[in-house]
């Protein structure tokens, strides 16, 4: 693994018990969906010219860089550890061929400078067709994915096996309320070894207050 990935002791880990018992004996993950105001992010999206889709990767993927829990992997020998940050792996659809294909971008604090990589990104490998738009994915990352032609009750991406620690994000169209907010279903799937409920609860609050804060951008 790379300097920026820190082992953890699990020896005096206060998860111990309950990483060792859903990694080892239960191996199972927790998906949870949720309602999300993006009203603030869609007017900063609207009054500043600029696209809502990689404002919105911003939004989660500072959330997700300040809970050591959802930044969680596997060393080469199974240990847990934590990324100092991750990146994260977005969607493109292809309009022609109706597929989609991986792109990766850094990420970074400050807004204008994700945004700028991020288009930029997408620019440059957006066109390439096949699953991995851009080579070289490094091994810190999360999965982030937009399901703009649906709304959707609850959504849960199934794998065999073991499940990753890290974070699978999917979220859906957004659509006005009665109330003039704008809101979209928002799922996210986490191994329980990584993360309960109240990690999940944490990261939910955290994003409905980022978003938030675009309210004074």
């Amino acid at each position: 693994m790379k300097e920026n990935y820190k082992r953890i002791d699990v020896t005096s880990w206060n998860r111990r018990e309950h990483f060792l018992y859903y990694q080892n004996t239960i191996q199972t993950s927790a998906a949870v969906t949720v309602t999300v105001d993006v009203t603030e992010i869609l007017s900063y999206a609207h009054r500043s010219g600029r696209k809502f889709y990689p404002c919105m990767v911003w939004a989660v993927s500072s959330v997700i860089n300040r809970m050591d829990e959802m930044k969680m992997m596997l060393d080469d020998q199974g240990n847990p550890g934590v990324w100092d940050s991750v990146v994260p792996v977005y969607t493109v659809f292809h309009e022609e061929s109706h597929t989609f294909s991986d792109l990766w971008c850094d990420f970074h604090e400050d807004l204008d400078d994700f945004y700028d990589g991020f288009v930029h990104t997408t620019e440059v490998y957006g066109h390439h067709v096949g699953i991995k738009g851009r080579p070289d994915q490094p091994e810190n990352f999360y999965c982030i994915s937009c399901v703009p032609w649906l709304s959707f009750d609850a959504v849960n991406v199934s794998a065999s096996g073991q499940p990753p620690l890290f974070p699978i994000i999917t979220y859906g169209k957004y659509t006005m309320d009665h109330e003039g907010r704008y809101r979209l279903s928002f799922a996210i799937k986490i191994a329980h070894a990584a993360a309960d409920g109240y990690h999940i609860a944490q990261f939910f609050e955290k994003l409905q207050d980022t978003i938030a804060e675009f309210k004074d951008r």
